[in-house]
């Protein structure tokens, strides 16, 4: 993976680079977790870049384009979903992995999953009531979020720690 992304290295004055960076950083992170959620056993790391890569374009092409003028509502809208799939990915790959645990325990980590999927949920409303507010009116909603969001981060990191 990190020789597919020395080939797409920007060139000086290219408007495009840092959007072409960030796409193949998101690509990256993509492949590690689908290699991740099988345990890095088997599988093709190609095979992994390439449905990634399918992945992220899809989701790229189903958000609308910024204006390089966009409006700061916009920027942490967009922002907001990209890191809500993340945290999606993150909550899947936990689950695979509480699979392999002894009842109890499995029992234990599904009920902290669930918590997760239920601060994912809130996070959700958030983001469709955001969608709903204007461009005026929206940045209460900002800073629930933002909190919401760093709160599942804590605890998927907190779960994620666990298991290594």
């Amino acid at each position: 993976m990190c020789a597919r992304l020395a080939k797409t290295n920007p060139k000086a004055g290219d408007k495009s680079a840092p959007a072409t960076l960030q796409r193949d950083q998101m690509i990256a992170v993509a492949a590690y977790f689908r290699a991740e959620r099988r345990g890095f056993l088997g599988g093709d790391p190609n095979a992994d870049w390439l449905e990634a890569e399918a992945e992220i374009d899809r989701v790229l092409r189903s958000v609308p384009d910024i204006e390089p003028g966009g409006s700061p509502k916009q920027f942490f809208q967009e922002k907001l979903e990209a890191q809500i799939k993340e945290l999606d990915g993150n909550i899947e790959g936990l689950k695979l992995k509480t699979r392999a645990l002894k009842a109890k325990t499995r029992a234990e980590y599904e009920k902290q999953i669930e918590a997760l999927a239920d601060k994912r949920d809130e996070l959700h409303e958030r983001l469709l009531e955001l969608r709903r507010r204007s461009e005026g009116a929206w940045e209460d909603l900002k800073d629930g979020a933002e909190r919401v969001l760093a709160e599942m981060r804590e605890a998927v990191d907190h779960i994620a720690s666990r298991f290594k």
